[in-house]
């Protein structure tokens, strides 16, 4: 009988593996018949054999048996340990036979299928793998027959050295390793900061990541190891979990991409019902038994999940959102990757190995840059909450301020013009002869002056903080007893009016403090303008706080002026000892110019 014309592979010293691309034929038994016996007895139509002209065999949809023949020499003088391996899971029947010129049986092994475990198969191994073994100047036949009944069936092969298969497949297990840990910590921290924070990007994040994972693991032949028998999934693994995933993937890209305050309700409730549509896809799949008709079904609601991706990706684009570049960087690869698998199933095109390989590790890209762009989006969120009650505690301390200011002013008015007035009328009405009696008074009418001054201090206007705090250091000095000594130093940067009254309060809190509790005698007050800032020193010699002067350092008094400091966005520093203390004020020039 006339057969094609089949290159036959000449195995030599340096060979390591080939994808036969070139050296293979295929037949199509739509009779189901045909045996391998019947194929060696000549009685079989070769003339159905036909060269394959791509690099990965798509036989599509075609439940029937279908034969894959090569021919192999080995050129070498010695014994050569060969591995024929098919990588793709999903195959309900397979079997290999090996031939030798006259026609002889050498090795046969049929009916291994996607379930057979891993302990029952020629070749302890995740694809399907069976030994080779060829002498020197001996061709062999190589026989492949292969079945899908539901669905597409793809025949990627390649013929390994021994010793190549164990490093392709040791390198292979570490990659997918690796993979695997990187899916797993994502799923991990996304779900353990979901729970700490309640937020439904980390839930849809964690979701996408264990729904690809587990469909990952069932793709490349190692769920069915070790999780073979969970009800109801069986083939459809794969396929329930992309219908959740793409349920996942768009209500992240949602939140992801901070569209619910852009998009017009119609539009969000669009992608709410595409989303259920998809999540509705995969309970269908779940529920019915594999078939062509899920596997479309899936692929075409998850074309129709990315290329709504995309358009909400281009949006976020024009609205100059950060996020949305973020997702285009991840999000190129799979589209690219999903895009042409699933025109490559739906309409038979040929599928390099580059793509093949590639096509599993892809999304692994997007889950890692999306995994980084969500920790960057949890820290920027948090900052800006951050920022946000930095801003409201601000603002609350400006209202007190400002609250303080009038009650104060209040204060000043009604013991100046009542309290005042009334002290002295009060005098007018007593007898001359009590001189006790009029200098008590007196010293009550300059005390409430002192206070009203002190709560409205009119040379803030007139002199500015450096005056005014001279003034009431000399005021101190004289009522007190104890040395003031003030220095200002610096060009002499004006702030804005509420700034410098905040100060002045700060600073005569500090000074009053010196006189109530240091038990000092001398105490140094300065005020240096740097070219960035203002920095204000309050240092006496007293007895620090110590013993019984501990609690003062929480006082209301130093919590008052820790509270203007802040509010001031300065720093305040605090050193005391035996010998005295010393407390710094650095701020920043009009942090609040209104």
């Amino acid at each position: 009988m006339a057969q094609p014309t089949l290159n036959v592979l000449r195995i030599d010293d340096h060979f390591t593996k080939n994808s036969l691309f070139g050296y293979t034929a295929c037949f199509s038994d739509t009779s189901q018949i045909v045996t391998i016996e019947t194929l060696l007895a000549g009685t079989a139509n070769h003339n159905a054999f036909r060269l394959i002209d791509n690099e990965i065999l798509n036989v599509g949809f075609s439940p029937w048996p279908h034969w894959i023949r090569c021919n192999i020499r080995n050129e070498t003088s010695h014994e050569k340990s060969l591995v024929f391996g098919v990588d793709f899971a999903y195959i309900d029947d397979l079997s290999f036979f090996v031939v030798d010129e006259q026609r002889q049986l050498l090795y046969r092994k049929e009916q291994i299928n996607r379930k057979t475990p891993i302990v029952n198969r020629p070749i302890a191994h995740r694809m399907f793998a069976f030994p080779v073994t060829i002498k020197p100047n001996q061709t062999l036949t190589l026989y492949c027959r292969a079945i899908r009944k539901k669905s597409v069936l793809l025949l990627p092969i390649t013929l390994f050295s021994q010793h190549e298969f164990i490093t392709n497949g040791f390198s292979f297990d570490l990659l997918i390793s690796l993979g695997m840990g990187i899916w797993l910590i994502a799923f991990l921290t996304s779900l353990t900061l979901f729970l700490a924070t309640k937020k439904n990007l980390l839930f849809y994040y964690a979701l996408y990541t264990l729904t690809y994972g587990i469909a990952f693991m069932s793709l490349i032949g190692i769920w069915n190891h070790y999780v073979p028998n969970i009800p109801l999934l069986d083939e459809n693994t794969h396929l329930v979990m992309f219908g959740i995933a793409g349920f996942a993937q768009l209500n992240f890209t949602t939140e992801f991409l901070q569209l619910r305050s852009l998009l017009k309700r119609k539009w969000l409730t669009g992608i709410k019902i595409i989303s259920l549509l998809s999540l509705s896809a995969a309970i269908y799949t779940l529920i019915w038994p594999f078939s062509y008709t899920n596997s479309s079904i899936i692929s075409g609601v998850g074309l129709v999940i990315e290329l709504l991706i995309v358009c909400l990706v281009i949006f976020g684009l024009t609205r100059r959102k950060y996020e949305a570049l973020v997702y285009l960087i991840s999000f190129l690869p799979l589209l690219i990757s999903i895009s042409w698998f699933s025109i490559s199933v739906l309409f038979s095109v040929d599928i390099s190995w580059l793509f093949y390989k590639l096509g599993y590790a892809i999304p692994f890209v997007q889950i890692i840059v999306l995994g980084i762009g969500v920790g960057f989006k949890l820290i920027r969120e948090k900052e800006e909450s951050l920022t946000a009650v930095s801003a409201m505690k601000q603002q609350y301390v400006e209202q007190l301020l400002n609250a303080q200011e009038i009650e104060r002013r209040r204060i000043a008015r009604d013991l100046h013009d009542d309290i005042g007035t009334s002290l002295i009328a009060l005098r007018g009405k007593l007898p001359t002869d009590s001189p006790d009696a009029h200098n008590f008074l007196d010293q009550i009418i300059a005390d409430v002056r002192a206070v009203s001054h002190n709560l409205m201090p009119d040379e803030l206007a007139t002199l500015g903080l450096a005056g005014a705090l001279s003034e009431v250091a000399h005021r101190l000095a004289e009522s007190s007893g104890i040395k003031f000594l003030f220095i200002s130093a610096g060009e002499t940067v004006p702030l804005s009016p509420m700034a410098e009254l905040t100060l002045y309060r700060a600073v005569l809190e500090l000074m009053n403090n010196v006189v109530r509790h240091s038990g000092a005698t001398e105490s140094l007050v300065q005020l240096v303008y740097h070219p960035d800032l203002l920095s204000i020193i309050v240092e006496d010699n007293g007895r620090g706080f110590t013993n019984k002067n501990t609690e003062l350092m929480n006082g209301i008094g130093l919590n008052s002026v820790a509270s203007r400091t802040e509010w001031l966005r300065g720093l305040m520093a605090i050193d005391s000892s035996v010998a005295g203390t010393t407390i710094r004020l650095e701020i920043p020039y009009d942090p609040h110019p209104s």
